[in-house]
């Protein structure tokens, strides 16, 4: 049995009191958290660093990462600022979908390549740690070609 409150479902357990009443992940929750871990790996900070700054566990950095726990507007904020990421970086979708967060078509997002991969933020802190923008381009271009032909043999 479920019961819809504030934009949450929650999943009634008979068990347990109103106090235990389990809630579901929502996606929007999931897409944050997972935003937060990028940017996290992005900016090569720990959990237990990130959350010994903002105040709080890393345990709850982990429930925040994971979408289980939501975050506050004003938490999303202290770690936007301590990213060095604008707010509007843990909601990529919220523009392609009209005001509607949560919409995301969630089959096209896991289809997506892991930007959460240690290779994939690896090759992006490297894309960034070379400062001149014509090197910087260049590279981008190597990378492009070389992925084509790959995809060309197969």
């Amino acid at each position: 049995m479920f019961r819809y409150s504030h934009g949450l479902i929650y999943k009634k357990n008979p068990k347990s009191s109103p106090a235990k009443i389990k809630k579901r992940s929502i996606a929007i929750d999931v897409q944050v958290g997972s935003m937060l871990r990028q940017a996290r790996l992005l900016k090569g900070i720990s959990q237990h660093n990130l959350a010994k700054t903002i105040g709080v566990t890393f345990q709850q950095i982990q429930k925040y990462e994971s979408g289980v726990n939501r975050i506050s507007a004003g938490r999303i904020y202290q770690i936007a600022q301590t990213l060095e990421v604008p707010v509007g970086f843990f909601f990529p979708e919220y523009s392609e979908s009209k005001g509607k967060i949560g919409a995301v078509d969630q089959k096209s997002y896991a289809k997506s390549p892991d930007m959460n991969s240690a290779e994939s933020i690896n090759l992006i802190r490297i894309y960034y740690s070379v400062k001149q923008p014509d090197l910087r381009k260049y590279f981008l271009q190597l990378i492009t070609e070389l992925a084509d032909n790959l995809a060309k043999r197969k």
